[in-house]
């Protein structure tokens, strides 16, 4: 079918290079007027699908949209402290990182209440895709999810940006190497680590 390839080509195309990105990243850095919002511009589709990916399969009521979560997030990003980025892929794991602080934020406000009821078996094994393909992720395990990782970051903080970057961003052993600067088979034995540790701290939070 050429005219799909070649709308997928033309799609392609219009996407921002990974140096368009990282020049963006700079000029934001050195404080250049306008440089976040022709970041967030340029960067928009993919926050949403990580946006979408935090959202998708929460039950219980939630009327958080993808285009809301963004906005926060760029509100914090553009009012916050000064941030450094060395590459493109830092930025989305950091941004994936404050989309789950600002929704966990949003479900403490409204939901805490209903925690600790109809948890659901939460899977690590589908990192970057393991929330938006499941239907029966409710605001309860989003919860104890927050609280597991939290314990994590006291013991471990380099195994929770792991945790986060693998299984909330989706991004790939070799780019979490490149971020935290490590081998990645460090990288692969540390997340089998935080697997099994956070299987083991959900399953006794949902005891509780």
């Amino acid at each position: 079918m050429p005219q799909e390839s070649d709308a997928n080509d033309k799609r392609a195309r219009q996407l921002p290079s990974s140096g368009e990105i990282t020049a963006l990243l700079r000029s934001w850095e050195e404080g250049e007027e306008g440089a976040i919002d022709e970041l967030m511009a340029s960067t928009y589709e993919e926050l949403r699908k990580t946006a979408r990916g935090h959202l998708a399969g929460s039950a219980g009521g939630n009327t958080l949209q993808p285009t809301a979560l963004i906005n926060e997030t760029y509100l914090r990003l553009a009012n916050g402290k000064s941030f450094s980025f060395n590459s493109r892929s830092q930025f989305y794991a950091f941004a994936s990182q404050l989309m789950r602080h600002i929704l966990v934020e949003y479900v403490r406000a409204r939901f805490a209440q209903k925690r600790g009821s109809g948890q659901a078996n939460l899977s690590l094994d589908e990192p970057g895709i393991a929330i938006a393909d499941r239907q029966d992720i409710d605001f309860s395990t989003l919860l104890s999810l927050d609280t597991a990782l939290a314990r994590l970051d006291e013991m471990d903080s380099r195994k929770r940006q792991i945790v986060e970057m693998r299984f909330f961003a989706g991004l790939e052993i070799n780019e979490i190497a490149e971020i935290l600067d490590c081998s990645a088979s460090t990288i692969k034995r540390e997340w089998r680590f935080a697997k099994r540790w956070l299987a083991s701290e959900l399953q006794d939070l949902n005891k509780t």
